[in-house]
């Protein structure tokens, strides 16, 4: 773990500092939301002419259905203009519950209907839906076969306007809810959680957030609040086993409402895949997090020219620092990041787990590290031809979750994902984000994925590069697991037997390749032999090693001398007997060796212009 990263877990007091953060970060940004107004998902439209004959009625398509900004004081009391179907058409079997909220829906509407010509209009039509029974059925009728039910919200439309958006009714109906809100007369004065203030607490509902995220809204905070205790009125809502209390005023509540609402619809400050929402104290700080989850960047070493226009405008001076290694300026002055865990447990609810926190400088040194850790040299090739090496670097997460995935084609690839990584998908930006070890889930798929590819009699271009990112992905799993001499190129000292068993292996398909048939056969060791070498090292090895002098008595006298002096070298770092069996991380470590192996007997052949023609095709990675 990194030093510099604190963490606030839930289930202690702590975890309201992530509330504290919220709201600091609503504060400083100047977010708030409508006074006496909520979003509502309008399901339907009653049609109206300008003299409040009814037209008909409109369902929105379920495709088109968007939260829009309605009047509304409380829950607890009937809204202006958009209401539930079950208010604005009493039933014959209505509760004591709903037949207020219809009593006080027509009071409102007969009462602005004096002050607004939208709601005098709406205000006729009412009228006639009281006096006539058989026409307000038949509009029962109209909405039940359109699927319209009951708890659905339905709204006017006068001349095609949607009554919600017109203002001649707003300064009259602030007015109103200003003076019918619930009044806080609550005497006993408590110190805020947030500000450490004394406030005066919440003791009517919590405002509800109603994020793209939260379904139909979530409260904020526990509904156990109506007790009324300032100690007891501002629980933590979810992610807690016990209810902590977190006193308030209503004003920092919905602070932190419009910071949680901002955060959760804005994509550049969440990401749902991972469970993120993420900021900075900076307006102007380069967005370091949305970039790395989203893209990837690969740098050229023998002068291949491989930078992309698009992509360039794409990094900030600040994201290029940080993948090329050098210092970016001012990047002191950049102030902290926060990131929060959430969750949609389920609809209508969320959860607020844990926070991270340090200085832009920390996460600007993480990400470098994991660049750094991902990063693996590999051919280039351009129209299916080797065109020389670059380094390749891990700057999308994404593309490591997708090629690490056991079914690609499922339908629904993000619940595949799901699915088969659950917590430890998060795990892995961690990991890239913080400094973190990589959950071994990734290590055990890229592993499994790499034996599928070279079992493989052919690969195809974009296998190539599949295979590079497995083991890019093995790389960076084994540099945070301690195998410190996992380099991006062949290490001969390196102290793994598991990587000098790939190597081995490695030169035995060369001496294969080498030989006069190598070409023309069906089936190389690698395809026949590849996983059983890192299933069952020793009796694979023993088997195979039989074939060896058979391969080099069939090479000229300096390549045989060459790949002798290979396996004299590599056998000598192995030592004396092949071992029986291989943990997950050695497994990771023969891919890495025979892959870097392969690599280095390409790189020679590279140099030997009398053998490039024929050997650049026998490789395969």
């Amino acid at each position: 773990m990194c030093l510099h990263m604190k963490v606030l877990r839930s289930l202690n007091r702590e975890v309201q500092r992530m509330y504290k953060s919220i709201h600091d970060y609503a504060i400083t940004h100047a977010l708030s939301l409508p006074k006496f107004r909520k979003e509502k998902q309008i399901k339907g439209y009653i049609r109206l002419s300008g003299t409040g004959e009814y037209e008909g009625f409109e369902k929105v398509p379920k495709e088109e259905v968007k939260r829009t900004w309605c009047p509304h004081i409380t829950d607890s009391k009937p809204a202006l203009i958009c209401e539930k179907r079950q208010f604005i058409f009493l039933e014959e079997d209505a509760n004591a519950t709903a037949l207020a909220k219809y009593r006080g829906f027509m009071d409102m509407m007969n009462e602005g209907s004096e002050y607004s010509k939208t709601l005098k209009t709406i205000q006729l039509f009412l009228n006639r839906l009281e006096e006539e029974k058989e026409f307000a059925d038949s509009i029962r009728k109209e909405m039940n076969d359109a699927g319209i039910k009951n708890v659905d919200y339905i709204s006017f439309r006068i001349d095609s306007m949607s009554a919600e958006k017109q203002t001649d009714w707003v300064n009259w109906f602030d007015e109103y809810a200003q003076a019918h809100s619930p009044k806080n007369t609550y005497e006993k004065i408590v110190i805020s959680e947030l500000t450490g203030k004394p406030v005066i607490p919440i003791i009517d509902k919590f405002p509800q957030n109603t994020a793209k995220a939260a379904g139909t809204g979530f409260p904020l905070y526990s509904n156990q609040h109506r007790k009324v205790s300032g100690e007891a009125c501002s629980f933590v809502s979810y992610g807690c086993v016990n209810g902590i209390a977190c006193p308030m005023s209503q004003e920092e509540a919905e602070a932190v409402n419009a910071g949680l609402k901002h955060l959760l619809d804005t994509d550049t400050n969440n990401d749902r895949d991972f469970g993120f929402l993420y900021w900075y104290d900076r307006n102007d700080a380069a967005d370091l997090i949305t970039n790395v989850r989203m893209l990837r960047r690969r740098t050229s070493k023998k002068g291949v020219n491989e930078v992309e226009a698009e992509r360039e405008k794409q990094y900030s001076y600040v994201l290029n620092a940080v993948f090329s290694g050098t210092k970016a300026p001012d990047i002191a002055d950049q102030g902290k990041y926060h990131i929060v865990e959430y969750n949609l447990p389920d609809k209508g609810r969320v959860s607020l787990s844990a926070e991270y926190f340090g200085t832009y400088q920390e996460l600007y040194d993480a990400l470098q590290k994991w660049y750094l850790d991902s990063s693996y040299t590999d051919v280039v090739r351009v129209k299916k031809k080797n065109c020389g090496i670059a380094v390749y670097t891990l700057g999308n997460i994404y593309a490591v979750l997708l090629q690490c995935l056991k079914h690609k084609g499922a339908t629904d690839i993000q619940k595949e994902l799901d699915i088969e990584y659950g917590p430890d998908k998060r795990g892995l930006a961690k990991a890239m984000l913080f400094g973190h070890k990589v959950p071994k889930v990734f290590l055990s798929a890229a592993t499994e994925q790499i034996t599928r590819s070279y079992a493989c009699k052919k690969q195809f271009d974009d296998e190539k590069r599949s295979s590079r990112i497995l083991l890019q992905t093995i790389k960076v799993c084994l540099l945070r697991e301690g195998y410190e001499d996992m380099k991006t190129t062949l290490n001969k000292d390196a102290g793994s037997i598991g990587y000098h068993c790939g190597r081995w292996f490695a030169a035995m398909v060369r001496a294969q390749e080498l030989s006069p048939n190598g070409k023309s056969l069906n089936a190389t060791i690698a395809n026949r032999y590849y996983r059983a070498a890192k299933q069952r090292p020793a009796r694979t090895f023993a088997m195979v090693n039989g074939l060896k002098e058979h391969y080099l008595s069939k090479m000229s006298a300096g390549r045989k001398i060459e790949m002798e002096r290979t396996f004299a070298e590599i056998s000598e770092k192995i030592g004396t007997a092949f071992p029986e069996r291989f943990t997950i991380l050695e497994q990771g470590a023969f891919d890495l060796g025979y892959a870097q192996q392969r690599q280095a007997f390409f790189a020679r052949a590279e140099k030997d212009p009398e053998q490039n023609a024929s050997e650049q095709t026998d490789y395969e990675e």
